[in-house]
């Protein structure tokens, strides 16, 4: 989660602001960027997409991850609980 997440989020965090940069200039100047701006819309749609669809498998994983972990400690403590019963009749 550290590693993926947050290099996507900055690079859209900079796509973004490049956008609204160059939407500056453009009002200042002509409609001469309208290209560019449409690209780096795209662009930045795409990237989106593409964060939300890495946000929702790393959500994934990690909920599969805890139900994992929840399941082996529930195993882990049926069986100290039967070490523990085992170990008390022997005496």
């Amino acid at each position: 989660m550290q590693g993926i997440e947050p290099k996507i989020h900055r690079e859209m965090i900079k796509r973004i602001n490049d956008l609204e940069q160059l939407l500056k200039e453009t009002s200042q100047q002509d409609s001469i960027c309208t290209d560019e701006i449409f690209l780096m819309n795209i662009k930045l749609s795409a990237l989106y997409e593409e964060y939300l669809t890495m946000k929702k498998r790393l959500e994934n994983c990690i909920n599969l991850y805890r139900l994992q972990h929840i399941e082996i400690r529930k195993e882990l403590a049926q069986s100290i609980k039967k070490l523990k019963r085992e170990k008390i009749n022997q005496k």
